[in-house]
């Protein structure tokens, strides 16, 4: 699927590229640049898109893009010597502060126009007061999807969930599909509930009753729901019609779209039982350049990130090909996505969702919520005992850290 997206996206780019549809910046030096990312698909789009626009701006250069789908992008930057880092990093935003304290990342404010971006994606680029990561695009959102084939409307509350997966129960497909042992897909319903991850004053707060009741909550949907199914196993499953409903991330949009399915329809989350709903886990990625990228690295990355993150065409592309809204807020409301039903569903569960906080500290979010997350859904934990260990593990964390 990916080879097929990189061959459909380079030959719209060529075409643009054919009938001036870019317009060529100032010639920069040729530079070989190097970029360490957390998503293999981003790293497949940033790596095309480079080859185009350094045709048109800084012939001669090279990219070379390292995807860290294993999750250890975090520990490889932190213990990483200064000479061997990358020149752009691609990351979601939560490790941003700790980047940015252990001196890796040079401060963009000055250098970049931050007044197109949307404020959302753009402040969780920002941390200690400057900004250090340009959004990529709105979007890395939790949402829910259900496949109109089998669902004839959308859920109005969890109680109707409920009640869906007793009629599918036994029939071949799960009513609904999630990673349900992954703490991403734990924040979505302790937001739900009212809960938050840290105070004003940036301490964690998480022995509450809004997590005790969102331990007790996802407790309670693992009566339905499957264990060990991550994302990629989550999307699998409801593409191929295994699944009515699922709650994923938004880069299922992408396949959706390259699959030209009609049949899958982006919808609110359902109510909870405090009559509110689970609220978006917003994990947007983000591109900074490193220290390592000076002068005309420096020069090029920062033209190159501008360039992938404002031009319309390459940035409504993007949209309509791979399910990505715009980071630049004024091509939110371009018809590629009013009138796409896909992306302005997604684009209002976007808007309600919630970032974590630049902290230093948040990296302990997800080492206190795995292990208690584990251990309620196996019946060893209590959900209020659950909240309890989550706050004494987080707050041990950030002793230990410092």
């Amino acid at each position: 699927m990916v080879t097929k997206l990189k061959l459909l996206l380079m030959c719209w780019l060529i075409f643009l590229c054919l009938t001036g549809g870019f317009v060529s910046a100032q010639s920069l030096q040729p530079v070989d640049l190097v970029i360490w990312a957390r998503n293999t698909r981003t790293a497949e789009l940033l790596s095309t898109w480079f080859d185009t626009w350094a045709e048109q701006n800084a012939p001669g250069s090279t990219l070379q893009v390292i995807p860290f789908n294993d999750g250890n992008l975090n520990n490889q930057l932190l213990t990483a010597n200064a000479s061997d880092l990358p020149d752009i990093i691609v990351d979601v935003g939560w490790p941003l502060a700790s980047y940015a304290n252990a001196g890796l990342l040079q401060g963009l404010d000055g250098y970049i126009d931050t007044s197109p971006y949307d404020f959302a994606a753009l402040s969780a680029a920002q941390a200690f007061g400057s900004t250090f990561g340009i959004p990529l695009y709105s979007g890395g959102h939790t949402l829910m999807v259900i496949n109109t084939s089998l669902v004839s409307s959308a859920p109005q509350t969890f109680d109707e969930v409920f009640a869906l997966a007793g009629q599918f129960s036994g029939s071949g497909v799960n009513a609904l599909v999630y990673p349900i042992d992954d703490p991403n897909y734990l924040l979505p319903f302790a937001f739900g509930f009212g809960g938050e991850v840290m105070d004003a004053s940036g301490s964690f707060t998480l022995n509450d009753a809004a997590w005790a009741s969102a331990f007790e909550f996802v407790q309670q949907l693992s009566s339905f729901v499957q264990s060990g199914c991550d994302i990629e196993c989550t999307n699998t499953q409801f593409l191929n019609g295994q699944a009515a409903m699922a709650i994923t991330d938004d880069s299922l949009l992408a396949d959706v779209l390259q699959m030209g399915l009609s049949n899958v329809q982006v919808i609110p989350f359902p109510l909870l039982s405090n009559s509110q709903s689970p609220r978006a886990f917003i994990n947007t990625e983000f591109a900074s350049i490193t220290i390592n990228a000076t002068d005309a690295k420096f020069d090029a990355a920062l033209a190159f990130l501008n360039w992938v993150t404002t031009n319309p065409d390459v940035v409504l592309n993007a949209a309509s090909e791979y399910g990505r809204l715009p980071a630049d807020v004024s091509l939110l409301s371009d018809s590629t996505i009013t009138s796409n039903l896909l992306l302005s569903a997604s684009l209002d569960v976007y808007h309600s969702g919630i970032t974590l906080p630049a902290n230093t500290y948040i990296s302990c979010v997800w080492e206190a919520l795995e292990s208690t997350l584990n251990d309620v859904l196996s019946g060893s934990l209590t959900p209020q005992d659950a909240a309890a260990q989550a706050q004494q593990s987080a707050d041990q964390c950030a002793q230990s850290i410092g």
